[in-house]
C-alpha cells in the first residue's frame, strides 16, 4: 500500500478486511473496546489510540471534502 495510509493500491479506497498495518489495527474484529488485540491496554493507551484514529479520520474526511469540492468545480 501506497504511504501506508489504508486507501488501497490505487489510494482511492480501503481494500481487504483493515486488519493489516495500513489502518494500524484499529479495525480489528475481535477484542474492541478496552483490548487492543489479546492484550488489554491502559486508559492512557486506549486515549492514544482513540486519538490517532480521530486524526487518521479527520484526514480522511478532509481527503473527501476535497475531491467533492473539485468534482463541483469540474461542471
Amino acid at each position: 500500500m501506497p504511504d501506508f495510509d489504508g486507501r488501497g493500491p490505487m489510494g482511492n479506497r480501503m481494500t481487504g478486511r483493515g486488519m493489516g498495518p495500513c489502518t494500524r489495527g484499529m479495525n480489528q474484529g475481535f477484542g474492541g473496546g478496552r483490548f487492543y488485540g489479546r492484550r488489554f491496554i491502559s486508559d492512557t493507551e486506549e486515549k492514544n489510540l482513540l486519538q490517532d484514529e480521530k486524526e487518521y479520520l479527520e484526514k480522511e474526511l478532509n481527503a473527501v471534502n476535497e475531491r467533492l469540492s473539485k468534482m463541483d468545480t469540474q461542471k
